[in-house]
């Protein structure tokens, strides 16, 4: 097998790109996602809980039978409903 043999001037360009790789990823830090503020539950009684829950129920037979789309946000029902049930029995308990 023959052996290439790397001359000093390509050696010194192959490290200059990997610097300004390395330049690169420091100067352009990753933008942070911003945390989306959660509906206020804190204030929510079984009523409206019971309400959240019909609701989630209809959308999801909406999204079932192709009305709606919008998956993500079952998703986002399926935990408000969580919160909003972890409120109620924390005031419950206090």
């Amino acid at each position: 097998m023959a052996t290439k043999k790397v001359t000093k001037k390509a050696k010194a360009e192959v490290e200059t790109k990997v610097e300004a790789q390395a330049e690169a990823k420091v100067a352009a830090p990753k933008a942070k996602a911003t945390k989306k503020p959660a509906a206020d539950l804190t204030k929510v009684d079984a009523k409206a809980l019971k309400q959240m829950k019909q609701d989630y129920f209809q959308f999801r037979l909406d999204v079932t039978l192709g009305k709606e789309n919008n998956t993500a946000k079952l998703r986002q029902m399926r935990r408000d409903i969580a919160r909003a049930a972890m409120y109620l029995n924390m005031n419950k308990s206090n």
